[in-house]
């Protein structure tokens, strides 16, 4: 049986996906692993970054090798023996953005992928509008975040691989998970209501004051922040932005159609009262 590899850059809407995922029956999940180190849990828990650390935390499965591609293959024989699913969550920013982890030079591709590919991996890409990853890490610089996110989406379209929107997900989760389940071969079940609590979990649960979607305790769409209208003028005239949401099939503005149609309401409404 070949293991599952969910690609998914950071604030994308991995987590509440991963917990989605993880709740499904007969699965082992991996959470924000990489070959360079891992992603981190629950603020005041102990984090658990490694492949062999999970399996032994998590899942009670004492694996024997402690390196990241000898303990996945490990963990995968004995998924094989047992008839469980393996689903690794890639670490994916990692390998993209700079980190200490990656001395600041990131390697700019899936090392994940390269490290299990003997074990014919079906991968799946879970994505999400590049505006409001940009606007969730707290508005970095324009320039060189989307010149980083530029370099994953292009590496995302050259794997040919199946993609799921984080949009689709919140508006319609269990059709979504379905489809997702369908794709890559997983057993499903009806867990959206029960996931959010699940806390085996690395990625956006570290945050002391909680994101926005980690408060709302239900899997709903978000508004888009908003941000000063300086930062929207700057973003939209970032030419890579807009290359990375046209490959991904996003909206190429901060106002979508929705929210521009929100934007003429409120300019007539605010005309008629004068």
């Amino acid at each position: 049986m070949s293991p599952i590899l969910m690609i998914c850059f950071a604030r994308s809407g991995g987590t509440i996906l991963n917990k989605a995922l993880a709740c499904l029956p007969n699965t082992i999940m991996l959470s924000e692993v990489n070959p360079l180190g891992g992603g981190w849990g629950e603020a005041g828990a102990n984090s658990y970054t490694t492949v062999y650390e999970q399996a032994l935390h998590w899942y009670n499965i004492k694996l024997k090798n402690k390196k990241f591609k000898e303990a996945i293959i490990e963990l995968n024989e004995f998924c094989e023996k047992n008839k469980k699913f393996l689903i690794v969550r890639d670490w994916s920013f990692v390998n993209f953005s700079e980190h200490r982890y990656n001395n600041f030079n990131p390697p700019t591709r899936f090392l994940t992928l390269d490290a299990i590919k003997d074990l014919n991996p079906k991968i799946f890409v879970f994505v999400r509008n590049a505006i409001d990853i940009w606007i969730s890490r707290e508005m970095p610089n324009v320039d060189k975040f989307f010149d980083e996110y530029l370099d994953y989406t292009i590496k995302v379209k050259d794997l040919d691989v199946p993609i799921f929107k984080y949009e689709n997900f919140t508006k319609a989760p269990r059709e979504t998970l379905k489809r997702m389940c369908g794709t890559v071969g997983l057993q499903y079940k009806d867990v959206i209501e029960t996931c959010v609590d699940y806390k085996r979990v690395n990625g956006d649960v570290q945050n002391k004051d909680n994101s926005r979607g980690v408060k709302q305790r239900e899997i709903k769409p978000l508004p888009r922040k908003r941000i000063p209208a300086e930062q929207i003028s700057r973003l939209n005239k970032c030419k890579k932005m807009v290359e990375a949401n046209k490959l991904l099939g996003y909206p190429t503005t901060y106002y979508s159609s929705w929210q521009k149609k929100i934007r003429l309401i409120n300019i007539k409404k605010i005309l008629s009262k004068r």
